[in-house]
């Protein structure tokens, strides 16, 4: 089979910090679930700061959006 078993290269995968933002699945799926459960827009309307007071009033965790501000935070 080549120089490689099968098994050794099943888990391995790209560094995340090597890919571009677009080609990144995991970031992808993290800004896809931030805009649609916390929209910019609504955070914007709200007026809201605080990530514990925009985390009860998303019903989201803290982390989720503390995350989802980092990303956003040049719209906003």
């Amino acid at each position: 089979m080549g120089k490689y078993e099968p098994h050794s290269l099943a888990l391995q995968r790209a560094s995340r910090k090597s890919l571009p933002a677009y080609k990144d699945s995991e970031w992808q799926a993290h800004t896809f679930a931030g805009a649609i459960l916390a929209p910019v827009s609504t955070i914007k309307m709200l007026g809201i700061r605080d990530s514990e007071q925009l985390a009860e009033a998303f019903g989201v965790s803290v982390p989720l959006i503390e995350s989802h501000l980092r990303r956003c935070h040049k719209l906003l």
